[in-house]
C-alpha cells in the first residue's frame, strides 16, 4: 500500500495533492492554451497540415469529429463511379492529427457555452477551450414533407455511399424490370451525381432511368449560359431527365410530387439541394442565419465572440454571404491559421475576400469533364485529366505523410541488442520476461506467480491484490485512463474474483496550472466511469509531474463465488479459448509514427474497451481447469506461463488465433513492438519454428497486447458450448488449441498446425 494511502471518504483524497512533484529542473512549460477544432472539414485539415510545420508555443490543438475519414467532396463523383477507391477520396483524420502532433477525439459536440469555454460532447466529458473553430459543413435540408422518411440525403457522404451500395447491389439481382432514380437539386454536385450514377449503373443494366429536379428555371443557375448547353448535352446523351421548375412540394415511398402536384414515381431518391447549419447550433449562443449557418465577420470570427471561429460550409459571412463551394474552405485555411495565431499571441487579424470567380470543374462520369473559369468555358477528356490531377495532387497532402522525426522502415531500429530509437508504449513497454524472471531469481523470489497475489484473509477468504502501470499511448486522457483501469482489472477476472478498491498512483506531464487541472480532470472521469462500471472503489493514490502521462494501478479483489483460478491446473485433453483478438502491439508501433489507418487503430481502442468481467460468470458455468489474460509477454509467453509448470505439451491452431485488422499487414510491411524481439525468446519451445516464419499469423505470438484477453483451458465435452456463451460478449472469440495427453516428454512444447 502506498504510504500516503486513506480508508474512506473525501479525505483520503489529500493523497493526490501531496503527491504533486516540484523541482527546480523542471523543464519549461508544455500547454498553457487549448485551440480546439470542431469538425473535419476541409478548412481544418489544411489547418493542421500548417500546425505541423508551425506549432504555436505551449498551445495544444484538439480535433473533434464523429467520423474517422473525412471524404474530399471534389473526388465523390469518382467514387460512385468507381475510378476512386474509398481510401483515396477520403482523409484519414486520426492517423493526420498522429502525424501532427494533434489530439483526436472521435465524438460529436452537443452544445457550446462562450461564457465558460466549455464544449458538452455525445460521450466524452465536458472539453475547456481558449480558442474555438466550428468545420462542421452542413447537414441537408429535409424539411419538405416526406423527405426525412424517403430520400436518401448525398450528406453525410458515408452514410450516403453505403445507401449507393446497398441500391447498386439491388440493382445488380435483378429483383425488378426498370428503376427509376431521381437526384433532387440543379448545382454542381446533383449534376456529377447524375452523370456518376448513370455511368456506374451501365456496368449492370441498361433499364434504368435517372430524373434530376431543380426548383431554378435551369440548372447550374450560376453558371455561365455556355457552360450549362454543354452539361445539358451531355446529360441528353447520357439520357437523363431534367425537370426544371419543379418545386418539390411531397416526397412519399415511390413518389415525388411539385408545386402542381406533378408526379413522378421513382425507385430511389437522392437529395442533393442546399443545406442548414447543424441543429444543435440552435442551442448555442452563437449569431446563426435563416438557414442556422453560423455568422462571422471577414475574420472568420463570431459576430459576438472573438474567441469563436467558424470556416467552411457551416461559415455565413457578414454582410454579404459567401457561396457553398469547396474552393472557398480551402482559401479560408490560412487565413483560419493566422487569425487563431494572432489571437493568442496579440497579432493583427487579416480578413478573408472571397474571390468573385473560380475554376470549376464538373466530372461527367466517363472520365471526360466540363468546366470554366469566367469567361471560358471548356470540356473534354483533358478536363478530366486535369482535375483528376488536381484532385490527387491535393490529396497527396493527406496521404503521403512523411514522419521527419522518425527513421525509415528499414532503419528504424539500431543494430541488434542495442536501445531501439523508438519506444513503445502500453504493455509494449515492459521489461523482457527473461530479464524479469532472471532478476527475481537472483533475489531469491519466485518467478511464478498468479495474475493476481493471493493473500490470505478472514475465515477462509482471500484477498487478491495486483498492480499494473501503463504508460500513455494515446493522446486522450480520458480514453487512456478508461483503458489502464480495465488493462489492470483483468488480473482479478483471469483468477475469477471481483475487484472491490483501487489506489492509482498517477504522472502527468510538465504544463501550466490551468492546463493540468484540465488533463487531470479527463483523466480521473475515464478511470472514474470505469471503477463505477466494475462496482469498485477508488480509495487512494499518488500524483506527481513528469516529462509524460502514465498510470499505475494498483487493484485489491476479493474471491468470487466458487474456487480461484490459476494459471495451472490444465489438464490433457483440455481445449484452450482466446476471447480477444491480437495485435495491439504491433498496431500502436505503427500509429506511434503515424502510419497506422485510422479506423484500425479505431478497432483495437474498442477492443481495449472491452472489459474481461463478462467472460468471468460464463466461464464459471464451464469449471475451467486454467485461466490467465494476455498482456506483454506476448499470447506465447503467457500460454507457456500455463504449460511449462507441469511440462504440458499443445497443439495449436495458429490459423485460428483471433487478429485485429491491419495487424497482419503492418506485421509484413516490418512494424514490430520493441518488446516483440524478447518475446521470441521463447520461440524454441516451437517445433520446428523455422518452418512457419512465412505464416501470416505467426508473429501475432510475440506481439505484446494491452488489455488482452483471457486464455481459457476448459474440458473439451464443454468447449464448443463454453465458446458459444462467450461469443455473445466476445464475437472474436475462438477455440486456438488443444492440450496433447503427457507422454515421456520432460520439456514443454508447442506444435503448430494450420
Amino acid at each position: 500500500m502506498a504510504d500516503d494511502s486513506f480508508t474512506k471518504g473525501t479525505k483520503g483524497f489529500e493523497s493526490f495533492r501531496k503527491g504533486a512533484a516540484y523541482s527546480l529542473n523542471t523543464p519549461q512549460t508544455v500547454y498553457a492554451k487549448d485551440i480546439v477544432l470542431v469538425g473535419g472539414g476541409h478548412t481544418h485539415v489544411l489547418f493542421i497540415r500548417r500546425w505541423k510545420m508551425k506549432p504555436l508555443p505551449d498551445t495544444r490543438l484538439t480535433l473533434i469529429s464523429p467520423q474517422v475519414y473525412t471524404p474530399y467532396s471534389g473526388m465523390l463523383p469518382g467514387l460512385i463511379a468507381e475510378h476512386y477507391t474509398f481510401e483515396q477520396t477520403h482523409i484519414d483524420l486520426r492517423r493526420l492529427c498522429q502525424w501532427a502532433g494533434v489530439r483526436f477525439i472521435q465524438d460529436h459536440v452537443v452544445d457550446i457555452d462562450p461564457n465558460t469555454q466549455h464544449l458538452s460532447l455525445e460521450r466524452y466529458p465536458q472539453l475547456n477551450y481558449d480558442i474555438l473553430s466550428l468545420d462542421i459543413g452542413l447537414t441537408p435540408d429535409l424539411s419538405i414533407p416526406g423527405a426525412a422518411e424517403y430520400a436518401i440525403p448525398v450528406k453525410p457522404i458515408g452514410d450516403f455511399f453505403r445507401q449507393w451500395q446497398s441500391l447498386k447491389q439491388t440493382v445488380k439481382a435483378g429483383q425488378q424490370s426498370h428503376y427509376a432514380i431521381g437526384i433532387v437539386g440543379g448545382g454542381a454536385g446533383s449534376i456529377e451525381l447524375a452523370f456518376a450514377t448513370s455511368y456506374s449503373l451501365k456496368y449492370v443494366t441498361t433499364h434504368f432511368t435517372i430524373h434530376l429536379f431543380t426548383a431554378s428555371p435551369y440548372i447550374l443557375s450560376n453558371y455561365l449560359p455556355k457552360t450549362r448547353q454543354h452539361v445539358k448535352h451531355k446529360l441528353f446523351l447520357e439520357q437523363v431527365c431534367i425537370h426544371e421548375n419543379f418545386k418539390v412540394s411531397n416526397v412519399c415511398c415511390s413518389s415525388i410530387y411539385d408545386q402542381h402536384s406533378k408526379e413522378v414515381h421513382l425507385d430511389k431518391i437522392f437529395w442533393c439541394t442546399h443545406g442548414k447549419g447543424g441543429s444543435w447550433l440552435k442551442n448555442t449562443s452563437l449569431d446563426l442565419s435563416e438557414q442556422g449557418f453560423v455568422l462571422v465577420k471577414d475574420t472568420l470570427q463570431t459576430l459576438k465572440f472573438d474567441n469563436i471561429f467558424a470556416a467552411g460550409d457551416v461559415a455565413h459571412l457578414t454582410p454579404e454571404a459567401n457561396a457553398k463551394a469547396g474552393v472557398y474552405a480551402v482559401r479560408m485555411a490560412p487565413v483560419l491559421f493566422h487569425n487563431i495565431s494572432a489571437q493568442l499571441t496579440g497579432g493583427r487579424l487579416k480578413q478573408f475576400k472571397p474571390q468573385q470567380h473560380f475554376l470549376s470543374l464538373l466530372a461527367c462520369g466517363d472520365k471526360s469533364a466540363i468546366g470554366e473559369r469566367v469567361p471560358f468555358s471548356f470540356s473534354g477528356t483533358w478536363v478530366w485529366r486535369w482535375k483528376d490531377f488536381l484532385d490527387r495532387q491535393f490529396m497527396k497532402k493527406f496521404q503521403q505523410l512523411s514522419f521527419n522525426e522518425m527513421p525509415s522502415l528499414i532503419n528504424r531500429y539500431l543494430h541488434e541488442n542495442t536501445t531501439p530509437v523508438m519506444r513503445c508504449d502500453g504493455c509494449g513497454a515492459k521489461i523482457s520476461q527473461d530479464i524479469l524472471a532472471e532478476t527475481l531469481q537472483t533475489i531469491g523470489v519466485n518467478d511464478q506467480a498468479e495474475d493476481a497475489v493471493v493473500i490470505p484473509w478472514r475465515e477462509a477468504n482471500y484477498l487478491l491484490q495486483t498492480v499494473d502501470q501503463l504508460r500513455a499511448f494515446i493522446d486522450d486522457p480520458w480514453l487512456f485512463g478508461r483503458i489502464a483501469v480495465i488493462h489492470a482489472l483483468s488480473d482479478i477476472y483471469a483468477m475469477g474474483g471481483k475487484p472491490h478498491s483501487v489506489q492509482v498512483a498517477i504522472t502527468l506531464p510538465y504544463q501550466q496550472p490551468s492546463s493540468l487541472k484540465r488533463e487531470f480532470l479527463l483523466l480521473m472521469n475515464g478511470i472514474q466511469s470505469e471503477l463505477n462500471q466494475a462496482e469498485c472503489v477508488l480509495v487512494g493514490g499518488h500524483t506527481a509531474e513528469g516529462t509524460e502521462l502514465s498510470v499505475a494501478v494498483t487493484v485489491n479483489g476479493r474471491r468470487g463465488l466458487g474456487k480461484l483460478w490459476q494459471k495451472t491446473g490444465a489438464k490433457p485433453g483440455d481445449v484452450l479459448i482466446l476471447t480477444k483478438p491480437l495485435g495491439t502491439g504491433v498496431i500502436l508501433a505503427a500509429n506511434k509514427a503515424a502510419q497506422a489507418k485510422g479506423d484500425r487503430v479505431e478497432r483495437m481502442l474498442a477492443m481495449m474497451l472491452l472489459s474481461n468481467q463478462a467472460a468471468v460468470p460464463i466461464v464459471k458455468k464451464f469449471q475451467p481447469h486454467a485461466v490467465t489474460d494476455i498482456t506483454g509477454f506476448g499470447f506465447l509467453g503467457h500460454l507457456l506461463e500455463m504449460l511449462k509448470p507441469e511440462q504440458l505439451s499443445v497443439e495449436l491452431d495458429i490459423a485460428q488465433l483471433p487478429v485485429l485488422e491491419g495487424a497482419t499487414d503492418l506485421f509484413r510491411y516490418g512494424w514490430q513492438s520493441t518488446l516483440q524481439t524478447a518475446n521470441e525468446n521463447n520461440r524454441h519451445y516451437l517445433y520446428e519454428a523455422n518452418q512457419w516464419l512465412k505464416e501470416a499469423h505467426y508473429p501475432l505470438l510475440f506481439d505484446p497486447q494491452t488489455s488482452g484477453g483471457l486464455l481459457i483451458a476448459v474440458s473439451e465435452d464443454v468447449a464448443n458450448e463454453c465458446l458459444n456463451a462467450l461469443q455473445v460478449d466476445y464475437p472474436q472469440a475462438a477455440i486456438v488449441g488443444k492440450i496433447l495427453p503427457k507422454r515421456e516428454q520432460t520439456t514443454t512444447t508447442v506444435h503448430l498446425k494450420k
